[in-house]
């Protein structure tokens, strides 16, 4: 078994694009939009189960489909709609990033497949990812669940010591840990050491692409975390 990284898995939104482009509030407006118009519920009723939802299952709509039985294909359609991914402009900064790791690359999203082929077409990513583990491939279960990095481990065939995680939710990135993959907490401060290293935005990823491996070899294994935290820019 190689002591290197040979897989990277990259969560989609919020990650492979910056929260301030506005994605995830125009989707969080779609499933208010659904909550209301499907499940009778007010403005504020629509939030206040969504954030209890997200709390308790890591995603809205898992929460809306344990408890209501929604029909996974039509939800996902629904709030995904191509015009919430409207800001989103090719970033040939964040391509020559990922494309400079020499390691397989892979999409782990808890979205549809549909939206991250829409996200990674608007981003000019294309040909950038050897596959991509979406949501309908785990059941539709939710990271941090389980089940998801599951199936992510059997999809690129590898032990999770030779995967890297890159994600902008320190709870998807605990489990990940807990199995032995390396992690990278995007856009957020490192609560508890949950993170290996942090990065301000993705494109930084090549930046610490060597301290990671050098990380992977030293550990051989996974002991403790590393302590580098790149700087803001």
């Amino acid at each position: 078994m190689t002591d290197t990284i040979t897989h990277v898995l990259f969560d989609l939104d919020n990650t492979l694009y910056s929260p301030e482009s506005g994605v995830m509030q125009r989707v969080i407006q779609l499933i208010h939009q659904w909550m209301e118009k499907h499940l009778g519920l007010s403005a504020e009723e629509a939030e206040r189960l969504r954030r209890e939802y997200l709390r308790r299952y890591g995603t809205t709509f898992r929460g809306l489909y344990l408890n209501y039985g929604i029909d996974p294909a039509e939800f996902l359609h629904y709030v995904h709609n191509p015009w919430v991914l409207e800001s989103l402009k090719p970033d040939p900064v964040l391509r020559a990033a990922i494309l400079a790791l020499d390691a397989q690359r892979y999409i782990f999203t808890n979205s549809s497949r549909e939206h991250a082929e829409r996200v990674i077409d608007r981003l000019g990513l294309d040909g950038c990812f050897d596959g991509i583990i979406d949501i309908a491939m785990f059941n539709y279960v939710s990271k941090p669940a389980p089940l998801a990095y599951e199936v992510a481990l059997r999809t690129v065939r590898v032990p999770p010591e030779q995967c890297l995680l890159a994600d902008d939710l320190p709870r998807n990135l605990g489990p990940a840990k807990q199995l032995g993959m390396y992690t990278v907490l995007v856009g957020k401060a490192n609560p508890d050491g949950v993170a290996d290293m942090t990065i301000p935005r993705l494109q930084q990823i090549v930046e610490i692409w060597p301290h990671l491996q050098r990380l992977a070899r030293e550990q051989n294994g996974r002991q403790a975390p590393g302590n580098y935290v790149k700087g803001k820019s």
